[in-house]
């Protein structure tokens, strides 16, 4: 990682400040953990990544039926 952020400060900051508001949305989420995984390489698999996929489709799953019953 770089030390001199790239973003702007604003935008920073409200991460900082809040990032349970992007650890809740699993579109931005998986968008940086794909972006993780590029900058790893194609070497090295990163089993954090499948495991959170399959748990999110255990989830859906238990979601679904849940809303039936």
């Amino acid at each position: 990682m770089s030390s001199s952020p790239k973003i702007d400060d604003a935008l920073r900051e409200a991460i900082i400040s809040a990032p349970d508001v992007i650890l809740d949305d699993s579109d931005v989420m998986q968008a940086l953990i794909a972006a993780n995984e590029k900058a790893m390489g194609g070497n090295i698999v990163d089993l954090r990544g499948i495991a959170m996929e399959r748990l999110e489709t255990r989830l859906d799953r238990l979601e679904d039926t849940h809303r039936s019953v």
